[in-house]
């Protein structure tokens, strides 16, 4: 078998809604506590790295560039 390239920002995609959302939301979650060490002793930066195959950088970019957190972020509702 052979080894592969890393991932990078390059094929990042867009998913359907429903996995884009929970996506979003996980690196919302992930970036607030980077540094801070999951109950399996990495960091949630290396969790996010670990489970979607990216960097946590590279999707920040991607979100910011597909302007996601205006699709799936908490909206400010009218009062």
């Amino acid at each position: 078998m052979t080894p592969q390239p890393p991932p990078s920002s390059t094929n990042l995609t867009v998913r359907d809604d429903e996995q884009e959302n929970r996506r979003y939301w996980f690196a919302r979650h992930c970036y607030q506590h980077r540094r801070e060490m999951t109950p399996l002793g990495r960091t949630w930066e290396e969790a996010f790295l670990k489970l979607e195959g990216f960097s946590l950088r590279d999707y920040m970019q991607f979100s910011k560039k597909n302007k996601l957190g205006e699709k799936y972020g908490i909206q400010n509702k009218p009062r």
